[in-house]
């Protein structure tokens, strides 16, 4: 059995492991965040100066700074610290600055139509 959940990539407990809390904390602050996916800004290569808890970036390709090698990742801030997600096929994303939905499709974001 894997050590992750297969579509999200969660964290799973193993048994016999030790400090469980911060797996399931873990697990539940990814949740939070797919549950109500909404971005700040899709356009962004470095991290802002002044990022607060949960905010939210979709990374542009070539990004520098903390989020070098996570273009076209989702970057969020948690605990004073960057946390990535992977976009999976189908997920619907909101882009405040922009006002627009955008869809994964299976190897790039589109406007979507809602």
């Amino acid at each position: 059995m894997s050590d992750t959940t297969p579509r999200l990539g969660l964290s799973l407990l193993v048994e016999g492991q030790s400090q469980k809390h911060i797996t399931v904390n873990e697990a539940l602050l990814s949740l939070e965040w797919y549950g109500l996916p909404t971005v700040k800004d899709r356009d962004l290569t470095a991290p802002p100066d002044d990022p607060v808890d949960g905010d939210a970036y979709l990374i542009a390709v070539g990004a520098s700074g903390d989020w070098q090698g996570h273009g076209a990742e989702i970057a969020l801030r948690v605990g004073g610290g960057w946390v990535y997600h992977a976009p999976v096929p189908g997920m619907l994303l909101y882009v405040e600055d922009e006002n627009i939905h955008l869809k994964r499709g299976p190897s790039a974001w589109q406007v979507a139509s809602l």
